[in-house]
């Protein structure tokens, strides 16, 4: 992933699933390395303050959309452990 291709900045607010968990957190954007394989983003949550670090591809505007995002990354990877 390319920083042309990621819309995000520090200082943003985007939304994730938190690994271990269901439900959709706001965090806000600390760091991020693009440049490497896996890139990352550190974010700090707004509900408890604590720090995640996550692929950018898990990141979205909406609660809603990350949940979507989360599923399908989980389901793909079913697939893939299955096969």
């Amino acid at each position: 992933m390319s920083k042309k291709e990621f819309e995000y900045a520090v200082g943003d607010l985007a939304w994730f699933v938190p690994y271990g968990q269901k439900r959709a957190a706001q965090g806000e954007i600390y760091m991020m390395n693009l440049d490497i394989s896996p890139p990352w983003v550190t974010l700090m949550t707004l509900e408890d303050s604590k720090y995640r670090t996550i692929s950018p591809e898990l990141l979205a505007d909406t609660a809603k959309d990350a949940k979507k995002i989360f599923q399908s990354k989980c389901d793909s990877q079913e697939k893939t452990s299955k096969e």
